[in-house]
């Protein structure tokens, strides 16, 4: 056996006896539902703030909405998401927080509307405080979201108030 492959082998073997490696730290597991972060490509629009193939992202539960029924959204190009503690980079036992300024935004009641697929996941911006909260303190980064696509959004009648729900 030559140094060459002899080499390459010695690497085969030492793979295959290392245990597996952790995801990276931002990693999301595949949720079975949209979760606030993620993105949803809208194939066609009727709403008024948002072009056919534009994105929206998901935000925080605002109150509007039911958590698990609706969802809050706004068009991914107009809104900037903060997503971090309230100081710092996350340390994994700071409690992360979510808050998206811009707009519009829309609450849509999941059924009313035709189901999400989930498409892939990619990396999306957002920011947090680079030590403290102040002016000019904020620090951009990257996270990884999951995108979901929709064939169709209606600019109407996609949000069921409580009430309603209770006679259907």
């Amino acid at each position: 056996m030559n140094r060459e492959a002899s080499l390459n082998h010695n690497r085969e073997a030492q793979q295959a006896t290392e245990p597996p490696r952790a995801a990276p730290k931002d990693h999301r597991p595949a949720m079975p539902e949209p979760q606030p972060g993620d993105l949803i490509l809208v194939e066609r629009s009727g709403w008024y703030a948002l072009q056919d193939g534009e994105l929206l992202r998901i935000c925080e539960c605002d109150g509007w909405a039911t958590p698990g029924r609706d969802i809050y959204v706004a068009p991914r190009n107009q809104v900037r998401t903060f997503w971090g503690p309230n100081f710092g980079e996350p340390d994994g036992i700071t409690p992360i927080y979510m808050s998206t300024s811009g707009g519009p935004f829309k609450t849509i009641t999941l059924a009313l509307i035709s189901p999400l697929e989930r498409l892939q996941t990619q990396l999306d911006m957002f920011w947090r405080w680079q030590d403290q909260p102040r002016a000019g303190g904020g620090v951009e980064y990257q996270r990884e979201v999951t995108v979901w696509t929709l064939d169709w959004l209606p600019d109407s009648s996609t949000y069921l108030r409580n009430s309603q729900e209770a006679g259907r």
